[in-house]
């Protein structure tokens, strides 16, 4: 009996280093899900950075194709109006109240 629990004991320390270093060491459990973290970051990243470019390929397609998408960036993102044109802006009544 006493052999059969001496294994028992050795065989149970074994198998807790065992798992211990399978967990903890380096190449272990946790960095493999550090690692698997970093990639989907990385691969989320990837994908939003991919719209922004593709976005901007448009842009630049946009500004070598047509002649008003110069005048159209201007007016939208810079406010820019023409020399004979009249600028009216209109505000928004329940806006405006609920701002003061």
């Amino acid at each position: 009996m006493t052999r059969c629990k001496t294994i028992s004991g050795v065989l149970f320390v074994a198998l807790v280093i065992g798992q211990f270093s399978l967990w903890t060491a380096q190449n272990g459990i946790f960095d493999y899900w550090n690692l698997r973290q970093d990639l989907q970051n990385s691969a989320d990243r990837n994908a939003r950075l991919e719209a922004r470019n593709n976005r901007l390929t448009g842009d630049v397609v946009d500004l070598k194709s047509k002649a008003d998408a110069v005048e159209e960036i201007a007016r939208n993102r810079l406010g820019m109006i023409k020399n004979d044109e009249v600028f009216y802006h209109v505000i928004d009544v329940s806006q405006a109240t609920l701002r003061n």
